[in-house]
C-alpha cells in the first residue's frame, strides 16, 4: 500500500495547488470543489497510513512524502480549470489501478476501506467529467 499512499499524498498536494491557483469565470464553483477534494485525498492518505501501521507494515513516511512531493511538483504547471480537472481524472485512474493491485492481498476490512475510497472518488469523477465537457 506504499504506492497507494504516495499517490494519495501526491493527489492531495496537487489538488491543494489547484485550489490555490484556480481562477477565472468558474472560480466560485471550482475553488470550493477543489478544497473539498484535497481534504478528501488527505483523509484517504491518513487512513491508508494508519491502516499500514495497524497491519504492522514497515513504512517510512519521509520517503513516501518525498516521492509524493516529487510527483506532485512535476505536474504543478496546469494553467486553467480544464487542464486541472483532466489531470485529476488521470490521477484518479492511477489511484484506481493501485487500489486494484492492493485488493488482491488485502483482508476484508482493508478491501472495504479501499472500495470506499474508489466509490467516493468515482462520484467526483462524474462531476469533473461534466466540468470538462
Amino acid at each position: 500500500m506504499h504506492i497507494l499512499a504516495q499517490l494519495l499524498r501526491a493527489a492531495q498536494l496537487y489538488t491543494h495547488f489547484a485550489h490555490n491557483t484556480v481562477s477565472g469565470p468558474t472560480f466560485f464553483s471550482d475553488h470550493p470543489f477543489l478544497g473539498d477534494l484535497y481534504g478528501k485525498y488527505e483523509g484517504f492518505y491518513d487512513d491508508t497510513i494508519e491502516r499500514m501501521i495497524g497491519l504492522g507494515e514497515d513504512i517510512s513516511i519521509p520517503k513516501i512524502t518525498e516521492k509524493a512531493c516529487s510527483s506532485a511538483c512535476s505536474v504543478m504547471t496546469d494553467k486553467d480549470s480544464k487542464q486541472i480537472f483532466e489531470r485529476l481524472l488521470r490521477i484518479n485512474k492511477q489511484i484506481y489501478a493501485e487500489i486494484g493491485r492492493c485488493m488482491k492481498d488485502a483482508d476484508n476490512g482493508t478491501q472495504n476501506l479501499l472500495q470506499g475510497f474508489q466509490d467516493s472518488l468515482e462520484g467526483d469523477d462524474y462531476k469533473m467529467k461534466q466540468r470538462v465537457r
